[in-house]
């Protein structure tokens, strides 16, 4: 069966793919075929050729002096354009008289990694994709359609990310990047003969949503966003890198969670079903009179965020807890690119947690309806996540009626009231 590795364009997130190559090797995937647009034809080319350590090395130490010209590693959000504008301003006017960056550095780069010969000695085929300039329309060409000596400009072509980047040149045409015809090529890896497809996407939309859930792909996205595709900060690079790889294991089964990867020793069935129990308890109380219908389909406010967050509509007892665990990591800054046993993740979310005399719990949710009260949720709801969450957990092992003291927690902060059952629920908060 010939498996095929598929790896989208996105400039600097293209150090996530390395991270993928990195378990698909700790996992023992071989491949036979690559596809890639723009840098994911530049990581295929190196992944075609085997130069592991290379690579390694370029995405540990690449910076955006070895891509531009003068450029300058570019965040793309409000507050950090604003802190940038000493920097932004020498490089647009230059970026402006060359009508666009200066991508010199990009070219000698790829010229000096890739090695045409040794891509060529390998066995594995390789696909990429542009689009001709100015005609846009769209080239799909693999190695061995290529004239000797012409990979170096086809991959330059298929990164040429106009107008931030030149239009290149290969075989005397005139191309722009792939990504504005098909920034994840599963399409040209079916047609080069593709039987099984491993696919990275590392775009901010999915690419191809009709091939996720089908057997013949495991589809790898981000597990948090990436940042911006000219960012190449040294710090944000190795935090991607880890992504990459912690989501190419839990793809593969390595290890568990959604968005954090957790190590499956340690994991206890017995927490799990009873975080369940609670949940399809206090749901099932969702009539509001006061009793419990064992009978009742729970489709409630927790249920429906735990099917947004696992992204499906079935769900383990155990993919429930670490539900609750993810959403507490996420509000409580506890680092997604590293892996933890569920034993050492609980002990971090504890340490920020703290004591409840660091917090009002009593104050804020005993009369939620008086006015510095509601004045009080307003304030923690938009500014402290956190501590709503922590003070939260403390209620609820405060509160001897968990549904009638809960409920509108529930229905108005159903993932803070799901983090917090979840504390509550592993002892790290009340009884």
């Amino acid at each position: 069966m010939k498996r095929a590795v598929v790896l989208a364009g996105g400039g600097a997130r293209g150090c996530y793919e390395f991270g993928v190559w990195t378990a698909l090797r700790e996992c023992g995937v071989e491949f036979d075929l690559l596809t890639g647009t723009s840098i994911g034809a530049i990581n295929a080319a190196l992944m075609a050729q085997g130069d592991y350590a290379l690579a390694k090395e370029l995405w540990e130490t690449i910076r955006v002096d070895q891509v531009i010209d003068g450029g300058i590693d570019l965040d793309l959000s409000i507050e950090a354009m604003f802190g940038q504008l000493r920097q932004l301003g020498p490089f647009l006017k230059k970026y402006i008289g060359s009508r666009g960056a200066d991508i010199t550095p990009l070219v000698e780069l790829v010229k000096r990694v890739i090695d045409e010969e040794k891509v060529r000695a390998s066995g594995v085929r390789l696909g990429i994709p542009a689009v001709a300039f100015p005609s846009l329309k769209p080239l799909e060409i693999t190695l061995e359609q290529m004239p000797e000596g012409a990979l170096h400009d086809y991959l330059l072509a298929s990164a040429a990310c106009f107008p931030a980047f030149p239009v290149m040149k290969a075989e005397g045409r005139s191309y722009i990047d792939g990504g504005y015809y098909d920034n994840l090529p599963i399409d040209l890896a079916v047609k080069m003969g593709a039987e099984e497809i491993v696919a990275v996407d590392i775009s901010s939309k999915t690419a191809h949503t009709r091939y996720q859930g089908m057997p013949f792909v495991t589809y790898i996205r981000p597990s948090w966003p990436l940042g911006s595709f000219l960012d190449f900060g040294p710090a944000g690079m190795r935090r991607n890198q880890k992504l990459g790889y912690l989501d190419t294991l839990r793809a593969f089964g390595r290890v568990f969670g959604c968005r954090y990867a957790f190590d499956p020793e340690g994991l206890d069935a017995a927490p799990a079903a009873r975080f369940m129990r609670r949940i399809m308890a206090f749901e099932a109380q969702a009539p509001m009179d006061g009793r419990l219908h064992p009978g009742l389909s729970a489709d409630g406010a927790l249920t429906r965020v735990l099917r947004e967050h696992i992204g499906s509509p079935s769900y383990t007892c155990l993919e429930a807890l670490l539900c609750g665990a993810e959403i507490c990591g996420e509000r409580l800054g506890i680092d997604p690119a590293e892996a933890y046993t569920l034993e050492r993740f609980n002990e971090l979310l504890a340490e920020r947690i703290g004591p409840p005399e660091d917090y009002n719990y009593r104050e804020l949710f005993d009369r939620p309806g008086a006015p510095q009260n509601f004045a009080l949720l307003r304030e923690r709801f938009w500014g402290d996540r956190a501590y709503l969450l922590a003070s939260a957990a403390h209620w609820i092992g405060a509160c001897e009626d968990l549904y009638g003291g809960c409920k509108w927690i529930a229905s108005g902060l159903p993932a803070e009231f799901l983090g917090a059952l979840y504390l509550n629920t592993v002892s790290l908060c009340g009884d």
